[in-house]
């Protein structure tokens, strides 16, 4: 049986941080555009909670901050996490942050891989 997988070529699977629908965007709206987020780690902050500053596939700056109930404390350790390896977000929502970057607020630890 042959295996139907997606292309790291499709931006209707794979899109980028413009293409996302924005926090507030309601699905029934056309706004349930699911997909998979990818984005490469450039820097890593941990001032009050994780946040790594990165691009995606077209080199726009993505923020990625992680906004967990341990502010991401549980998984800043982690060897995988580094500048140049590529994080993989599911369901992703566009959201602009107070300091007026545009990004991903990270809610779930289930929901990423790096």
């Amino acid at each position: 049986m042959p295996r139907n997988y997606a292309s790291l070529a499709d931006q209707s699977v794979f899109p980028s941080i413009s293409d996302l629908p924005g926090d507030y965007t309601c699905p029934e709206t056309g706004g349930g555009v699911f997909g998979c987020l990818l984005v490469e780690i450039v820097s890593i902050e941990r001032i009050t909670r994780l946040v790594l500053r990165t691009f995606d596939r077209a080199d726009s700056p993505v923020t990625v901050a992680f906004y967990t109930g341990d502010r991401g404390r549980s998984i800043e350790n982690d060897p995988k996490l580094k500048p140049g390896n590529t994080m993989a977000i599911l369901f992703p929502r566009r959201h602009l942050f107070l300091d007026g970057t545009v990004g991903v607020r990270q809610e779930h630890y289930g929901y990423f891989k790096v």
